[in-house]
């Protein structure tokens, strides 16, 4: 454990971070565009749900006597690393070891003279008021927390943390209008504050304060880690679990400040907030008093630095990362993230780091903009975890950004332009101003769309972006046509321009721009499929098919939402030399399930998988005759298979193959003869359903062709045909 200083941990690089038209800093520390987004676009909202939401199992923390956390008084010490000043304004370093002498847990700040302390200054039995000690529990960054009954509610357990104590008359007053602030708060994910109070130490005189909190006798973060980090899809379910109470004090204008692993508290199934002393409002200049955590403070949070949404999701990322990783929050890594070729929790999961690249950037304007925002991309990350895992494939999730796929691409992904066509696209922004209009396009040909498109009231972005599909599917696109329109008064940044600016060049046949667009829409929405989804064409396109399988089996494994990852990755294992990645294709396309429409188009593409592949035998025709039969097609589809499973068996028979078994292959006998007749039959069949006439009689030349040789073949054919 690097933390620990024990040994150094390394990975493998990820085929993700390999990527060779990619410069290799995308992949690393959040450095990527600060792109936006518009107020209207839809959100997931951020809600309470359970801890695991579900698809992750989490046992409830079991209910522990609290007179059984109080320590002795021997356990009760301070680190001298904690040693500090008690007056805000100060705040030195005192108590410690200085040329070998050690550090003293009482005496005076050599910088301002106040008197300090660090032993606990209440003993069981002492009264403040209507609570009575009990004992102490622990230290913490506000001071020391003790165990103490309620005798007003039949002694009813409670905490008492002492506060911070000695400021100037200006900081004492903030400090008040600070605690009327935090009594106010009101979330069932954070510790409830019931009361403040005051106690005069005996021996200094002095009058010092304490919160009054609800008692939790649970297990936090820190205490979890204390014997190995956790596992990534647990420690993303507390987080998920705490982010709403995060959301409800940025939208009561405040910031918790200090979020760490230590003020994160299971308390039986349920996730709190267990410490409030680093609260503050948002943007409040006086950063010199806010409580931090040297290794999780966001960079900006210095002197002169105002905390902010941004700053506290910050320390969000910091906190996920140091729960996961074995890596110490100091020193080399204070202020960034380890290489994924140096952690391997990150090698692992690629979007999971990527999460953690965005939310711990070092600009603020490339962080989550929201807890809401955050929880939303976290939820998308704790389902590929989890499949990735073996829990998958998950029940599809619909996307709050991005729609389905328009069509799902089953061939090879040229012509790039048809596949551009069938891609997701943002949602679309129903507060558009041309919105209601738009609802009246209901053309479907490119060229009439786009001349409805003439008489929109505005040209708002939803009306270029629906002009820029028009003019996509229009038969004379071509790569001059790869410009994107940018309505006036519109925000360039905006990500859906990325997007869309992507579609474009991939329709132009630009396949490696069209990846840096995607990219950098991966790298700011890490829990989005559709974004992984578009790359794994790009990389197909570019011939790199281990990275192309490895984003279409992320989005395939992780929710089965979009089924035309299925077909991408059985193209990506078919093309491998050999019968091994046949196999594996196969297994692929007869996994898409019954009730997914395009079931019966990829069973058929496994038939002909099966009939195509190297060395095929009686053994292998008989078990695509079997699958076959437990397809439900239509006539014409059920003619076609049958024909190829014959035209099959009727090769392999020419190039020598004896049969072993005597039963019938699709009620016809196994030989030449049988099967030239059957083949013969299924063609004239078939040309009932082609309108043609040319196809009509190419299917009654490979009937006659299929046929074995007879007298009257010739004269045969000229009846079929006009027949």
């Amino acid at each position: 454990d690097p933390a620990a200083g024990a040994e150094t941990w390394s990975a493998a690089p990820p085929i993700w971070s390999s990527v060779p038209w990619e410069s290799p800093d995308r992949t690393g520390h959040g450095e990527f565009p600060a792109l936006t987004f518009p107020p209207g676009i839809p959100a997931r909202p951020l809600g309470r749900a359970p801890l695991g939401l579900g698809i992750v199992p989490i046992p409830p923390i079991p209910a522990r006597d609290p007179d059984s956390l109080v320590r002795d008084d021997d356990d009760l010490v301070v680190e001298e690393s904690k040693r500090r000043c008690p007056n805000r304004e100060c705040r030195a370093g005192v108590g410690r070891s200085l040329d070998g002498a050690p550090g003293q847990p009482e005496g005076r700040c050599p910088v301002c003279g106040t008197m300090y302390s660090f032993r606990p200054p209440l003993h069981r039995g002492d009264f403040l008021g209507q609570y009575q000690v009990r004992g102490c529990v622990g230290y913490g960054g506000q001071g020391w927390v003790y165990l103490a009954s309620d005798l007003n509610l039949d002694g009813d357990p409670v905490a008492l943390k002492g506060q911070r104590g000695y400021a100037s008359a200006a900081s004492n007053a903030a400090a008040a209008a600070e605690r009327r602030t935090l009594i106010e708060l009101r979330h069932p994910d954070i510790v409830d504050i019931r009361n403040f109070v005051k106690h005069r130490d005996p021996e200094t005189g002095r009058l010092n304060g304490y919160i009054v909190l609800e008692f939790l006798a649970g297990e936090s973060l820190e205490e979890k880690i204390k014997t190995g980090r956790l596992p990534v899809a647990e420690t993303i379910s507390y987080i998920l679990a705490v982010l709403p109470a995060l959301g409800y004090l940025h939208d009561s204008g405040l910031v918790y400040g200090d979020f760490k692993p230590a003020n994160v508290m299971q308390v039986r199934d349920r996730i709190k907030l267990i410490d409030l002393g680093g609260v503050r409002r948002i943007g409040d200049s006086a950063v010199r008093h806010s409580v931090v955590t040297s290794g999780f403070q966001a960079p900006e949070i210095g002197p002169g630095g105002r905390p902010s949404v941004n700053s506290d999701l910050y320390t969000v990322g910091r906190t996920l990362a140091v729960l996961t990783a074995p890596f110490a929050p100091t020193g080399e890594y204070a202020t960034r993230l380890p290489d994924p070729g140096v952690i391997p929790v990150f090698s692992r999961y690629e979007s999971f780091y990527r999460f953690l690249c965005r939310a711990t950037a070092a600009d603020p304007r490339r962080r989550f903009g929201s807890a809401a925002e955050m929880a939303g991309q976290l939820v998308g990350v704790l389902r590929e975890v989890v499949a990735l895992e073996g829990g998958g494939p998950l029940p599809p999730l619909s996307s709050a950004l991005f729609t389905p796929e328009r069509d799902v691409v089953t061939v090879d992904p040229r012509p790039a332009r048809d596949t551009a066509l069938a891609l997701p696209v943002p949602q679309p922004d129903e507060t558009d101003p041309a919105a209601a209009f738009l609802s009246t396009v209901t053309a479907t040909d490119p060229d009439e769309v786009i001349a409805q498109l003439r008489h929109a009231p505005r040209t708002s972005i939803e009306v270029a972006f629906r002009r820029t599909l028009a003019r996509m599917g229009q038969p004379r696109f071509a790569e001059a046509d790869a410009a994107l329109e940018i309505p006036p008064g519109a925000d360039p940044a905006d990500w859906r321009f990325v997007w869309y600016r992507g579609l474009l060049d991939l329709a132009a046949g630009q396949a490696e721009e069209a990846w840096h667009a995607f990219a950098m829409i991966r790298d700011l929405l890490p829990g989005e499929l559709a974004p992984k989804l578009v790359l794994a064409v790009c990389a197909e396109l570019l011939d790199t098919p281990a990275v192309a399988r490895h984003y279409y089996q992320t989005v395939w494994h992780t929710g089965q939402g979009f089924v035309g990852a299925a077909f991408g990755v059985a193209r990506t294992y078919a093309k491998e030399p050999g019968s091994g990645g046949t196999e594996d294709a196969i297994d692929v396309l007869e996994s898409i399930p019954e009730s997914l429409r395009h079931h019966a188009t990829a069973r058929i593409k496994a038939l002909q998988l099966r009939l195509d592949r190297p060395g095929l035998d009686e053994k292998g025709l008989r078990e695509a005759a079997k699958r076959l039969r437990e397809l439900d097609l239509d006539d014409e589809q059920g003619l076609r298979q049958r024909i190829e499973v014959w035209q099959a068996a009727r090769t392999w028979l020419g190039c020598g193959g004896d049969p072993t078994m005597g039963d019938p292959l699709l009620d016809v006998p196994l030989r030449s003869d049988a099967i030239g007749f059957a083949l013969e039959k299924a063609y004239l069949r078939l040309r009932r359903h082609v309108p043609g006439r040319r196809d009509r009689v190419a299917l009654v030349k490979s009937a006659h062709a299929a046929r074995p040789r007879t007298r009257w073949r010739g004269s045969q054919v000229a009846r079929d045909v006009a027949g």
